[in-house]
C-alpha cells in the first residue's frame, strides 16, 4: 500500500532546508524508492515534479491547496509587487492557513477532502475577530457540507476543482462587526503595536516594565477598529521580505509556497536552485 503520507515529510519547510543542506533526506529517499523509478540522468527538480504529480493525483493535502492558492492567486491574479500572503498565522485558538494581503486582507481556511470540518465553525468565529473577509477553501466533496453549515453568512465558499481551478461557489462580504481590537493587539509584535499607538496617539505609556504591555493594550483599543485593521493590513505585508526576481526565476511551481514562506534569502534560493539541478545521486 502506497505511503502518502511520507511525502507530507519531504514537502515542508525544515525538509526543503535540510535537503538544499544536504541534498537528500530519509523521507526524500522513502518516497523515491516509492513512488518513483530514478534514471541515471533524473535531477532532483524531475523527482520533486513527480511526488508533486503524485499529491495531485491522490492524496491533494494541506500543502497542495496552499500552493495552489500562492500560485493561482498571489502569483497568477495579483502581484508580488503589490500584494502579499501570510501562512499560519496564529489568531486567538486558531492558526490562520493563508491570508492573502493587499488592500484588504482575506483569510482562507483550507478543508481539503483528508480533513474534517469539526473544528471550522469555531475557527471562522477566530477569525473575524481580526479579519473581514474569510473564506473556506475545500473539496468538490466537501462542498454541500460547508454549504450548509454557512449559508445566509458573509462566508466565502470557493472549491479547488479536480482540474486544479479554484471556483468561487460564494464571494465572501465584509463583516465589520465582529472586529476585536484586543484580538488585533495580540496578532501584532511588539515594535508593530508600539508603532501603531506612536502613529496614531503620539507617545507610548511611560510606566514601568511590568505595567507597560497592559497599558500599551488599554491605548491600543481605543484607536477606532477600521484604522486597526487598515494597519495590520499595512504591517503583515511588510512582513514578507523576497527577491521578486530571483524567486520568480529559481522557484519551480511545486515549491513557490514552500519557498515563500520560508522568506528565504537569496543566498538559499540560489542554493536552492543549484540543489534541484543537480542530478540524483
Amino acid at each position: 500500500m502506497n505511503n502518502y503520507s511520507e511525502i507530507n515529510k519531504v514537502f515542508t519547510r525544515s525538509s526543503l532546508k535540510n535537503l538544499i543542506e544536504e541534498g537528500t533526506s530519509e523521507s526524500y529517499e522513502n518516497c523515491i524508492e516509492q513512488f518513483v523509478k530514478p534514471t541515471s540522468l533524473m535531477k532532483n527538480h524531475d523527482i520533486l515534479q513527480i511526488l508533486y504529480n503524485v499529491l495531485d493525483k491522490n492524496y491533494r493535502n494541506e500543502y497542495y491547496y496552499k500552493n495552489t492558492l500562492l500560485n493561482k492567486l498571489l502569483l497568477g491574479t495579483h502581484s508580488l509587487n503589490t500584494s502579499a500572503a501570510i501562512s499560519e498565522l496564529p489568531v486567538r485558538r486558531s492558526k490562520a492557513d493563508f491570508i492573502l494581503v493587499n488592500g484588504n486582507s482575506e483569510v482562507f481556511e483550507i478543508k481539503t477532502e483528508l480533513d474534517t470540518l469539526d473544528r471550522l465553525p469555531l475557527q471562522i468565529e477566530d477569525y473575524y475577530k481580526v479579519f473581514p473577509l474569510v473564506s473556506v477553501l475545500t473539496s468538490e466533496t466537501n462542498y454541500y457540507k460547508v454549504y450548509q453549515l454557512f449559508k445566509g453568512s458573509n462566508i466565502g465558499i470557493k472549491i479547488l476543482t479536480r482540474r486544479n481551478t479554484i471556483s468561487i461557489k460564494k464571494e465572501p462580504l465584509p463583516n465589520f462587526e465582529q472586529l476585536d481590537s484586543i484580538s488585533i493587539f495580540k496578532v501584532l509584535r511588539k515594535s508593530e503595536f508600539e508603532h501603531i499607538i506612536t502613529t496614531k496617539i503620539g507617545s507610548l505609556p511611560q510606566v514601568n516594565q511590568f505595567d507597560y504591555y497592559k497599558e500599551c493594550m488599554e491605548l491600543f483599543t481605543t484607536i477606532p477598529i477600521r484604522e486597526l485593521q487598515t494597519e495590520l493590513n499595512r504591517i503583515l505585508k511588510k512582513r514578507i521580505i523576497i527577491n521578486n526576481r530571483l524567486f520568480s526565476t529559481t522557484v519551480p511551481m511545486e515549491l513557490k509556497s514552500l519557498a515563500y514562506f520560508s522568506n528565504f534569502t537569496d543566498d538559499e534560493l540560489l542554493k536552492m536552485d543549484m540543489f534541484l539541478q543537480n542530478e540524483w545521486r
